[in-house]
This record gives structure tokens, sequence and C-alpha cells, in this order.
């Protein structure tokens, strides 16, 4: 049984998160269920079916951070260019007027 659980953490240590700090920061409930079911002698394929979940969950949770980043740094970067072109049209005017 060790061995199995031993197998289950290495699994989820290699596949399940960019870094440490991140990894199981929203997970650690799943993480200890995972490591209990392979303590408790569940079923290989009930272990690996909710391996499979988990790291599934956390891929997409990484995906729905990435787009949510992606999403307001458009905004921004508009913002941005707005900015800019608000003040070339200022400086336009104010050159008019001097």
């Amino acid at each position: 049984m060790d061995l199995l659980n031993n197998k289950l953490c290495s699994l989820i240590n290699k596949s399940a998160g960019i870094t440490n700090k991140y990894r199981w920061r929203n997970n650690d409930n799943d993480l200890i269920f995972l490591k209990e079911m392979a303590k408790n002698g569940e079923g290989v394929e009930t272990v690996r079916r909710e391996l499979k979940r988990f790291i599934g969950d956390g891929i997409s949770e990484a995906l729905k951070q990435e787009k949510t980043f992606d999403e307001e740094f458009s905004e921004v970067s508009a913002r941005i260019h707005a900015g800019r072109e608000t003040m070339k049209e200022a400086t336009k005017n104010r050159c008019l007027f001097n």
C-alpha cells in the first residue's frame, strides 16, 4: 500500500501544476482525499480516475486564470492606447491655440 501511495504522490507531484507554490493552493482537500484512497486500498481504477479528475481540474483552473489575465491585459492595453490618442489630440489642440 505504501508503494501505491508513493507512486500516487509521485504522479501528482510530476503532473499537477506549474510551481510548488501554486500547485496545491486550492486543492489540498483533493490531495488528502487521493492519499486516503490510496492508503485505504481503493481500487487502482478508482484512484486513477480521481487522479485524472484532480489533474484536469488543476489544468482547467490554470487555463481560466490565463484567460482572465489575457482579457484584463487587453482591456488595460486598450485604455492605454485610448489615453495616448487623447493626449496626442490635446497636444494638437494646444499647439493650434498657441
